[in-house]
C-alpha cells in the first residue's frame, strides 16, 4: 500500500546499530521503519548525526566521519601526514553554522569542512588545537564548550577566541551548551550540574533552581522551556523563567524508562530516546506520552529499545509504506 503524505525528516540512531537513509511512514498510531545494516557499508557504532542544508548527511563514529549524499558513502579519517585531514577519528558532534559551513568536533580538536576542496581546516589558538566537547549556534557565530572554557567563533572576523575561562572544584566538562535567552547560555556537565553565562559581561553563575543530579542532556524548545533529561529520574521541564513546571517519571506518567539518554523537539512534541524503553513522544500541552518500542517478531517495530541519539530537521519528503527486514537504524518519521 502506498500513501502520499507530507513528511518532515526525523532521524533516529539506535544503540550499536547502523545508519541509513530511507523513509518511514505512520498510519494512525503505527510507525513503520525501513532499515539498513552493516552489509551496506555502514559502521557498527554511531556517535552523532547531522543533516545539512546542502543535502549531505554527516555521520559521526568512533572510527571516522561519514558523508552520505543520498547515493554514496564517503569516509574521512585522521591522516597524520595531512594537515587538512581530521584531527582525530573519534567524532563528538557535528553542526552547520548560519553560513552553511559544517563543523566537526573530535576528541583532539575542531575541524571545519571545505566543500570546494573536500578537506578540513583545523583552527588553532596560540598554535594549539582547540578542544571542545559541545557547540551551539548564536546570531553572530558559534560557541564551543570545553573543559572550564568557552570559545567563540565570529563570522565577522573568521576567528575563534577564548571568551571565558572559569574555575571549579572539579573539572567542568561542558557536554552541552544551549542558547536560552538572547543574552544567556546554559552549560551542562554530567556530574557538575548547570551553569549559566551572560553573553554581555561573561559572568558565570549556577542555574538558580533545583534540578537534581546525573543530568544527561538538555534542550531548549520552541517555547523557550528547558528540558532536562536524567540518567535515572526521568525528565524535568522548566519554564522560560527557570521555574520547574513539570516532571515525568515512570511513577507519575506513561514514561517507559527513567533513564532518558537523548531528546529533540519535533512538531512541538518532545521525542525522548531511553535506555530500554524505546522512544517516548511527549505532548507538553496535554502531558500525554506515546511509546514506540521493539515488539518481538514485528519487523516494522523498533529493532531495539535503547536509543542513543535523536536528530530532526525540517525537510519535506514523499513517504510510503515499506516492509523491510534488516539490522537497522536510520529512521524518518512523519
Amino acid at each position: 500500500m502506498k500513501k502520499s503524505i507530507w513528511i518532515k525528516h526525523f532521524f533516529c540512531l539506535l544503540a550499536f546499530l547502523i545508519v541509513g537513509t530511507f523513509p518511514a511512514i505512520s498510519i494512525g498510531n503505527h510507525y513503520d521503519f525501513k532499515l539498513i545494516g552493516s552489509q551496506n557499508g555502514m559502521p557498527s557504532i554511531i556517535s552523532c548525526i547531522y543533516t545539512e542544508q546542502k543535502g549531505f548527511i554527516w555521520i559521526g563514529t568512533p572510527t571516522g566521519l561519514i558523508r552520505f549524499d543520498g547515493t554514496e558513502l564517503k569516509k574521512y579519517t585522521a591522516q597524520p601526514d595531512n594537515e587538512n585531514s581530521l584531527p582525530n577519528d573519534s567524532i563528538l558532534q557535528i553542526i552547520e553554522d548560519n553560513q552553511q559551513t559544517t563543523w566537526i568536533l573530535t576528541t583532539t580538536g575542531i575541524a571545519r569542512y571545505s566543500l570546494i576542496h573536500d578537506n578540513f581546516f583545523i583552527p588553532k589558538l596560540n598554535n594549539q588545537p582547540i578542544i571542545a566537547k559541545s557547540i551551539c549556534k548564536i546570531a553572530d557565530g558559534l560557541l564551543f564548550g570545553g573543559i572550564n572554557k568557552i570559545y567563540k567563533y565570529s563570522y565577522a572576523t573568521n576567528t575563534i577566541s577564548l571568551i571565558r575561562e572559569f574555575k571549579t572544584d572539579e573539572p567542568f566538562i561542558i557536554r552541552s551548551i544551549q542558547m536560552w535567552k538572547p543574552d544567556t547560555i546554559l552549560c551542562l556537565s554530567w556530574q557538575q550540574g548547570i551553569l549559566q553565562m551572560n553573553l554581555k559581561n561573561f559572568e558565570i553563575t549556577p542555574f538558580p533552581f533545583q534540578y537534581g543530579n546525573d543530568n544527561v542532556g538538555i534542550i531548549i524548545d520552541s517555547q523557550q522551556r528547558i528540558w532536562l533529561s536524567t540518567y535515572n529520574n526521568g525528565v524535568k521541564c522548566f519554564s522560560a523563567q527557570g521555574k520547574l513546571i513539570a516532571s515525568y517519571t515512570t511513577q507519575n506518567s506513561r514514561l517507559s524508562s527513567d533513564i532518558v539518554l537523548c531528546m529533540t523537539e519535533f512538531k512541538q512534541k518532545i521525542w525522548m530516546g531511553t535506555d530500554g524503553g524505546g522512544i517516548n513522544i511527549l505532548d507538553p500541552t496535554t502531558g500525554n506520552i506515546t511509546v514506540l518500542e521493539h515488539i518481538s517478531g514485528d519487523n516494522h517495530s523498533l529493532p531495539t529499545n535503547t536509543i542513543l541519539c535523536l536528530h530532526s530537521d525540517s525537510a519535506g519528503i514523499y513517504g510510503r509504506e515499506v516492509n523491510v527486514k534488516g539490522l537497522s537504524t536510520f529512521v524518518k518519521y512523519p
